[in-house]
């Protein structure tokens, strides 16, 4: 259901964005991550990338696309993406898979993430704030951060208790970027209906 509000919302800002579509290039960066190793897995993750990374494609994107990502293979992806951008460039990136909120902020989880205590959690994922980071140092045109990743605490109860319960706090969009999430703070987006 996210998907087809994103692909909605996604044709406006390309309709918006066409007058000067000859002069850019559009590039994207999609990852979606269900085969979660330490905590409960996701059924439709992979399956929303591949739909959004479908849809920038027919949109005239260059589209490089993850499913099951570990840390290193995100991290990678994210540095080669965020360099590559040029000042004309429309930059998307996608990120469907569990998402959490800790003490120091919001985080997307590689499959391979250590659920074994916050401070490991921190350590091996992704920070969102890094992400508007590093792709905002590489001023690009446009860039629209979309995250569907605010899900309940995917951490086990048999550990002591950390991350929020509920949705990913709002993330501080630096100049010339959209961020948009697949829920309000602390609500959750669901994995599949039923």
């Amino acid at each position: 259901m996210f998907v087809r509000f994103l692909v909605h919302s996604f044709w406006i800002f390309l309709l918006a964005c066409s007058a000067n579509a000859l002069a850019e290039r559009r590039v994207a960066l999609v990852i979606g991550n269900d085969g979660y190793e330490t905590i409960p897995p996701l059924y439709k993750a992979a399956q929303d990338a591949r739909s959004m990374g479908s849809v920038l494609e027919q949109a005239g994107f260059e589209v490089t696309s993850l499913e099951d990502a570990t840390y290193r293979q995100m991290a990678k992806a994210i540095e080669a993406f965020s360099r590559d951008l040029a000042p004309d460039d429309k930059a998307v990136f996608f990120f469907a898979g569990h998402g959490v909120q800790l003490k120091s902020g919001n985080y997307i989880l590689p499959v391979d993430v250590d659920a074994g205590n916050e401070g490991m959690v921190e350590r091996t994922s992704y920070g969102l704030d890094d992400i508007t980071f590093l792709l905002g140092k590489h001023r690009s045109g446009f860039q629209m951060i979309i995250v569907d990743a605010c899900r309940d605490n995917p951490f086990p109860a048999r550990t002591r208790s950390f991350g929020n319960t509920r949705g990913l706090v709002p993330v501080e969009a630096v100049k010339g970027q959209m961020i948009m999430n697949s829920a309000s703070r602390g609500q959750q987006a669901l994995d599949r209906l039923g």
